[in-house]
């Protein structure tokens, strides 16, 4: 026969289990929580990664705003311009093509 206090051993641990599983494995639970926050930390590496990558591009904007030969450079090198009364002489490799 169950004696009372086995009865209400047994709904405690019951009511236990269950709140236990609850904070767990609920949408709001310890393991959601623990993922979520080491996603968080992955995010703000990025942010912090990021934000030294565009610190560093906007110094290089700022370089080549400022300085006269570094956009003569650009100029020159990536877009093929010239000077006035320069002329650019272009050096083209030939293909070797062997004879059959």
């Amino acid at each position: 026969m169950l004696t009372v206090n086995k009865v209400i051993l047994a709904v405690c641990l019951a009511v236990f289990v269950s709140l236990f599983s609850f904070a767990v494995f609920n949408n709001k639970g310890i393991l959601r929580t623990t993922d979520l926050n080491r996603k968080l930390d992955d995010i703000k590496i990025s942010i912090s990664r990021l934000e030294n990558e565009n610190q560093v591009l906007v110094e290089a904007i700022h370089s080549y705003k400022s300085e006269d030969f570094q956009i003569e450079k650009i100029a020159r090198e990536d877009l093929g311009m010239a000077k006035k009364n320069e002329v650019i002489i272009k050096i083209v490799k030939e293909k070797k093509y062997k004879s059959k």
